[in-house]
C-alpha cells in the first residue's frame, strides 16, 4: 500500500490565482483524510516550485503557507519552464505517488481520494469504496489489475468539442496520478528549448507514460482546467470549440521545430527501451558481459510481434555467444510451450575476440548455459557446438520460421551460412543478417559481412523481399504467397 503522496505545483507569475489552486489542493487532501480509513498512515505534502516569477507570487505564497507543515516552496533563480519546475518539485519530494497541478488550475475535492484508491487497487480488506460528496454519490469497485498511472476526466466551465476534450485529458499532467517510479524511469519532463518552444512537454510526458506503463482511466471528472484571461486555455478556446478539421491553430509552430521535438522523443524512447531491457536482465540474474544486441530490440519487436506465443515455432540462430538474443527471444517471442530454438556456435570466439579476457572466453559456453537456464525455458533450446558451415548441412530443410545469421564477420563464412540456411527456412520465413554496417572496415573486403550480404541480396533478389536495411538486413522468403512485414 502506498504510504505517501506529493502534489507538485509549478508556478510562474500567478500571484492572483495561485492561492485558489493551493486551497483546492488542501481541500482535496482534507477530503482524502476524512474518507480513507487508513489516511493517518499516509504522509501528504505539497511542493510549490516558483519558476523565477517577476511578480509577487513568492511573497503571496509564503504569506499564505506560513506555519503549514504540509507545504514547501522552492525557487528557481532563472525561468526554466513548467516541465523543469515539475522535475525540480519531484526531486525535492518524498511521495510514492505523484500529482501535478499547475498554479492556475483546480483539484476538485474528490481528486486525490478517488485516484489514490484506484491506483492502490483492491486488497483483502477493501474491494470497493463509497464516494459521497457534493458532486458524487456512488459506490466504486476497485480494480484488481495493477495500474501504474490513473487518469481522470477534466472539468471545464466552457463547452468544448469532444475531440479536444479527449485531447486535453490525454495531454495535461493535471489529471494524472502516477507512481513515482514511472516519473523517474522516463526521467521526467523534457526540459530542452525545443520542447519549450513547441509547447510539447506535457504531450511528450504523457506519450512516454503510455509507451511504458499501464494507465487506468476513470470517467469521473476530478480536476478543473481553468480559463483565465490570456492563459493557454484562453488562447486556444476558439480552437477547442470547433471540430479538428475546422479549428485554427492557436500557436503557429514551425514544422521543423516539431520534427526536432519528435526526433528527440524518438531517441529518448530508444534509450528508455534499452534501460528497461537492461533492468530486466539484472532482475532475471543474467550473466552478460557484452551487449551487441539490445540496440536491435525495437526493430525485432515490431518485426516479430506476429510470432509472439505462436505454437510450434522453430527458430535457428547462428552465433549465440552468451545467449543474449536467445534469451530475449525466449522471454518475448518463443513463449508458447511448443516453440523451439536451435543455437549453433563454436563457443570459443574468433580472431576478433583475441583482446577479450582469456577466462571470459573459456567460460563462454557455461555462461550461455547459465543464462538459458535463467529463462526457465532450457527445454526449448537445442545447443549445437560446432562450425556452422558443417552443422547446417545436417539440419532438416523447410523447417525454420526464422534464421539469424551472426556467426562470423568473414564474408565467405557469412555467404556460406546464408546459402546453406536458405533451404532450411520455410516459405515466408524471416532471415536476419547482423553487422551489415559493421564499422571495422579493412582494406580486405573479404573480412567484412557486407560483401557477402550484398552478394546474397543480388543473387536471391527474385526470391526475397527486403524488409529492412540498416545495421542489420532483414529479408522474407518469397516462395509461395508473400506476406509482407512492414517496418516503420
Amino acid at each position: 500500500m502506498p504510504n505517501s503522496f506529493s502534489v507538485i505545483v509549478p508556478a510562474f507569475n500567478c500571484e492572483n490565482v495561485i492561492i485558489s489552486t493551493i486551497k483546492s489542493i488542501i481541500q482535496s487532501i482534507d477530503f482524502f483524510q476524512k474518507n480513507y480509513i487508513y489516511a493517518q498512515q499516509v504522509h501528504a505534502e505539497i511542493i510549490i516550485v516558483d519558476d523565477a516569477s517577476t511578480d509577487n507570487t513568492v511573497s503571496v505564497v509564503r504569506e499564505f503557507i506560513a506555519n503549514n507543515p504540509l507545504i514547501k516552496i522552492i525557487t528557481h533563480t532563472t525561468n526554466k519552464g513548467a516541465g523543469a519546475a515539475r522535475n525540480t518539485g519531484v526531486k525535492n519530494s518524498q511521495g510514492e505517488i505523484l500529482f501535478f497541478c499547475d498554479a492556475d488550475d483546480i483539484f476538485l475535492p474528490e481528486h486525490i481520494y478517488v485516484c489514490y484508491m484506484l491506483l492502490k487497487g483492491t486488497s483483502e480488506h477493501i474491494s470497493s469504496f463509497h464516494l459521497l460528496s457534493e458532486n458524487y454519490n456512488l459506490t466504486i469497485t476497485l480494480p484488481t489489475q495493477h495500474f501504474d498511472v490513473i487518469r481522470s476526466q477534466v472539468k471545464t466551465k466552457d463547452k468544448i468539442h469532444p475531440y479536444w476534450q479527449d485531447a486535453i485529458e490525454k495531454s495535461l499532467p493535471l489529471n494524472l496520478c502516477i507512481r513515482r517510479y514511472c516519473h523517474e524511469f522516463i526521467e521526467g519532463f523534457f526540459e530542452g528549448e525545443i520542447h519549450r518552444q513547441t509547447k510539447t512537454e506535457d504531450c511528450a510526458y504523457q506519450a512516454l507514460l503510455e509507451k511504458f506503463f499501464v494507465i487506468g482511466k476513470t470517467n469521473l471528472a476530478t480536476v478543473e482546467y481553468i480559463r483565465y484571461s490570456n492563459n493557454a486555455f484562453d488562447k486556444q478556446l476558439a480552437k477547442f470549440q470547433l471540430p479538428p478539421g475546422e479549428a485554427e491553430e492557436a500557436y503557429h509552430i514551425k514544422p521543423e521545430l516539431l520534427e526536432q521535438a519528435y526526433q528527440i522523443e524518438a531517441e529518448h524512447i530508444l534509450y528508455l527501451q534499452r534501460q528497461q531491457y537492461l533492468q530486466k536482465c539484472i532482475s532475471q540474474g543474467y550473466q552478460f558481459t557484452q551487449d551487441w544486441f539490445s540496440i536491435h530490440i525495437p526493430i525485432w519487436e515490431q518485426l516479430l510481434k506476429n510470432f509472439v506465443n505462436l505454437p510450434n515455432l522453430r527458430f535457428l540462430e547462428i552465433g549465440s555467444w552468451e545467449g543474449r538474443s536467445t534469451c530475449w527471444l525466449l522471454d518475448n517471442i518463443l513463449t508458447h510451450e511448443s516453440a523451439k530454438i536451435t543455437c549453433i556456435d563454436t563457443f570459443v570466439g574468433s580472431m576478433e575476440h583475441q583482446n577479450l579476457d582469456v577466462s571470459s572466453l573459456q567460460s563462454l559456453s557455461k555462461r550461455f548455459d547459465f543464462n538459458i537456464a535463467q529463462t526457465g525455458s532450457s527445454h526449448k533450446v537445442e545447443k549445437i557446438v560446432g562450425i556452422s558451415q558443417e552443422v547446417l548441412r545436417t539440419l532438416p530443410i523447410d523447417t525454420y520460421d526464422f534464421l539469424y545469421i551472426d556467426g562470423s564477420h568473414i564474408a565467405a563464412d557469412v555467404l556460406e551460412d546464408a546459402v546453406l540456411g536458405w533451404r532450411l527456412v520455410k516459405s515466408q520465413g524471416i532471415i536476419i543478417f547482423d553487422d551489415y554496417n559493421w564499422p571495422k572496415f579493412t582494406d580486405n573486403l573479404t573480412q567484412h559481412p557486407k560483401l557477402a550480404i550484398d552478394a546474397f541480396l543480388r543473387v536471391f533478389s527474385e526470391k526475397i523481399q527486403v524488409i529492412y536495411q540498416g545495421y542489420q538486413v532483414i529479408v522474407q522468403k518469397k516462395n509461395g504467397s508473400l506476406v509482407l512485414v512492414m517496418l516503420n
